[in-house]
């Protein structure tokens, strides 16, 4: 539109003077003729000064891309599951829910397990997944995946409880979050249990429960089937 309307605006001064023409002198006519051809030579260069500028238009293709819908803030861990992923979800169902929390896998598939209670897991970056019977039973941040106790897990540490307990909060902290929902024991170097509305969270404690300097935090969050069954308080 910005093209045509210039274009009329151009002709104008143009059929004036050859209207002047008409009724004036030869010389006038010269004249006429030759302002008709500079206007005409300035019109390419004034054309393309009004063309607007390019702009970029999406490929359709490319607009319908969705980025992977993975949580930026901490992951939700629960005594039944992770975000969409609950317990009792088919394996094929739970790793497409945990993937949109946790990201990819880090095993590209669930590998067997020779554990009691379990018969494979799937590791993702500082959490296990636990499946028996192509049926999701469990997760573990760690380190009682890994067999060393009395670790905090540092791979993975933006993840809470739907309560608000962390990995690295105090063993006093998880008391205050849970009261008297919050058991402990001596087992594996030190063992905490914490029941809640969706089922029980547990995990280790990174020093004795008797220690006070450093006092004991906790060390990981699993919750469900992990393998054989620890020792209960």
């Amino acid at each position: 539109m910005g093209r045509r309307i210039h274009a009329i605006a151009t002709l104008l001064p143009a059929a004036a003077a050859l209207s002047l023409a008409a009724c004036g002198s030869t010389s006038s006519t010269s004249l006429t003729i030759s302002s008709v051809s500079s206007t005409t030579q300035a019109t390419p260069a004034t054309t393309s000064i009004l063309v607007p500028p390019t702009t970029a238009v999406p490929i359709p293709d490319q607009m319908d891309i969705v980025q992977s819908p993975v949580v930026s803030g901490p992951v939700i861990l629960r005594g039944n599951g992770i975000g969409n992923a609950i317990f009792g979800q088919s394996e094929t169902t739970a790793i497409s829910n945990l993937e949109k929390v946790l990201g990819p896998s880090t095993t590209t598939a669930p590998r067997p397990a020779t554990n009691c209670t379990v018969d494979a897991y799937l590791q993702f970056p500082g959490i296990v997944i636990y499946f028996d019977r192509k049926t999701f039973v469990g997760y573990d941040t760690g380190p009682g995946n890994t067999g060393s106790a009395n670790t905090e897990n540092k791979e993975i540490l933006n993840v809470i409880t739907t309560d608000g307990l962390k990995i690295g909060d105090t063993l006093a902290q998880a008391k205050q979050i849970y009261g008297s929902m919050l058991r402990t024991s001596a087992a594996q170097g030190g063992s905490w249990f914490a029941s809640t509305s969706t089922g029980t969270v547990d995990g280790l404690t990174t020093d004795e429960l008797y220690r006070t300097n450093p006092p004991p935090k906790i060390a990981d969050i699993s919750a469900g089937s992990v393998g054989c069954p620890a020792v209960s308080p």
